[in-house]
């Protein structure tokens, strides 16, 4: 693997041909002068990085927004081609003047996007040094998957119950029990659905304490160290054991947890797969990361039997106590979590806001995040 100071030595050599023009801007006369290729190799969040190639190394000028639904422009020369990148509503594209024949164009936009394929894998060194830095200083971004994951706990669930009402399995079996038409199949499956639901479970636990974190109060630990605790150390410093009710909750789920507990909960964050996101300035953009480089494994074993109401009473508590009610209002949005100091500050004054007050001031973000979202660039 490439330092990061190589990477960007052979990124530049690779570039060599790309040069850019100052006289001869085409912001934005892509539309109509110009053949259109589109960039859909790889990943999107990859292909942000193209700013971060030219704009931030090659030191080319970019145009943001110079047109309705651009983002942003990058005009070039290749090897004499007149061109331009652009990164539209829709997706990334490379544009060539139509003064070259077509057959030409589409030849050379396919050297062009092989190039920048393998620039962008060659800048990986680069952005993860980038993010473990912004991991250090807690700089984190994270993406709220709530409701995702909640409805995947409660797919197991339901399910769950439902074979088991199938099954028609009595409590106890006596002499006295009478014969009954059982469906071991059916309880055998609730059984296995009952097991997945708890996986799920502590999966919407542990998201729910990484989102949670930056609602407490607490200064001494940082988003990348807390995300590496145990289940239960998370929990202590998101829902506090002075509250009677969590205090039970804690001991009911650690007498159930230790062979069933999924490590990979927030383990394995691969870059397809991350919650973690940080941003990069020189592509004006959040970039996913990945903390850990190996997948954990998931080690079953046999418990107790879990109670899939007591989990389903836990999540309704958090959402009605008043020490959790204005975060769970908040996740419950949708809304993403920002860990940087003045996003910090925010979240902890919305704890000490009144239940109508904390509403009124998420439904105001949420409407400002979707105009942002709808807007046209």
């Amino acid at each position: 693997m490439f330092t990061s100071q190589q990477a960007e030595t052979i990124i530049l050599r690779l570039l060599s041909d790309f040069n850019q023009n100052f006289k001869d801007k085409t912001p934005s006369g892509i539309f109509g002068n110009f053949y259109k290729f589109p960039i859909d190799d790889g990943d999107y969040d990859e292909k942000r990085l193209i700013r971060y190639l030219f704009g931030g190394l090659k030191k080319f000028e970019v145009w943001d927004k110079p047109m309705e639904k651009i983002n942003w422009e990058i005009p070039f020369y290749y090897k004499g081609y007149r061109g331009s990148f652009s990164h539209e509503k829709f997706g990334f594209r490379v544009y060539l003047d139509k003064k070259i024949i077509e057959k030409d164009a589409i030849k050379v936009s396919e050297e062009i996007i092989k190039i920048i394929n393998k620039a962008l894998k060659l800048s990986e060194p680069i952005v993860k040094d980038v993010g473990r830095l912004e991991l250090s200083k807690g700089e984190i971004i994270i993406n709220n998957k709530l409701h995702d994951i909640e409805s995947e706990y409660l797919f197991f669930s339901n399910l769950s119950q439902i074979k088991e009402k199938k099954a028609n399995i009595p409590k106890a079996f006596s002499i006295k029990t009478p014969p009954i038409k059982s469906d071991f199949k059916s309880w055998r499956e609730s059984e296995y659905l009952a097991d997945a639901a708890y996986i799920m479970f502590f999966s919407l636990l542990e998201h729910i304490c990484i989102l949670g974190l930056a609602f407490t109060q607490n200064n001494k630990v940082s988003i990348g160290e807390f995300a590496r605790y145990k289940w239960y150390e998370k929990f202590k410093m998101i829902f506090s054991l002075e509250v009677i009710e969590f205090r039970d909750f804690y001991n009911y789920l650690h007498k159930v947890a230790d062979n069933k507990r999924n490590p990979t909960s927030h383990g394995y964050l691969s870059k397809k797969n991350t919650i973690f996101n940080f941003y990069f300035d020189k592509a004006h953009h959040r970039i996913p990361m990945a903390l850990y480089d190996k997948e954990l494994l998931y080690i079953s074993g046999d418990t107790q039997k879990v109670n899939l109401e007591t989990l389903h009473s836990f999540l309704k508590l958090i959402r009605k106590h008043s020490k959790t009610r204005n975060m769970m209002f908040y996740l419950d949005s949708g809304l993403d979590v920002s860990y940087d100091k003045s996003t910090l500050i925010e979240y902890r004054t919305l704890m000490s806001l009144t239940q109508k007050s904390a509403k009124d001031y998420i439904e105001n973000l949420c409407r400002n995040s979707d105009d942002m979202a709808n807007m046209d660039w």
